[in-house]
């Protein structure tokens, strides 16, 4: 029955469909449409443990020369580090979303990360042959 109101009256169910459409593109030229979602910038994580260690110990003498060496990679947003009492610290460096920044889940740090790490390992090596007992 409904339908019959429009089957009688094809000009009126034209114009209808005309505004319809109008509207449509109306709406799309007024509606913001952002060509890109926000994205949280890229994170990578370092953890560090020495056993037996109190979070002094490793703060200072474990996440502190890591934390300097970070300040000379390219696109460093910031970073925070936490230290606990069982020997255990952790790093969290963010970088600026950049479209040449090789982070992405299947290559999760990039080479000046990795360089500055295999740096600070081998200043480290001393504390590694120390006894805290």
């Amino acid at each position: 029955m409904f339908t019959h109101f429009f089957i009688d009256r094809p000009i009126l169910s034209s114009v209808i469909s005309l505004l319809i459409v109008l509207a449509g593109a109306v709406s799309m030229s007024v509606s913001p449409i952002e060509q890109y979602p926000d994205m949280s910038p890229p994170q990578v994580t370092i953890e560090a443990r020495y056993p037996g260690a109190t979070a002094d110990v490793i703060a200072n003498n474990v996440a502190a020369p890591i934390e300097t060496q970070l300040n000379g990679i390219d696109n460093l947003l910031y970073y925070y580090s936490t230290s606990s009492s069982s020997g255990n610290a952790q790093i969290v460096v963010t970088f600026n979303r950049t479209p040449g920044l090789n982070v992405c889940p299947n290559r999760l740090l990039p080479q000046q990360v990795i360089a500055t790490l295999k740096w600070v390992h081998g200043e480290l090596s001393h504390i590694r042959h120390k006894s805290w007992f």
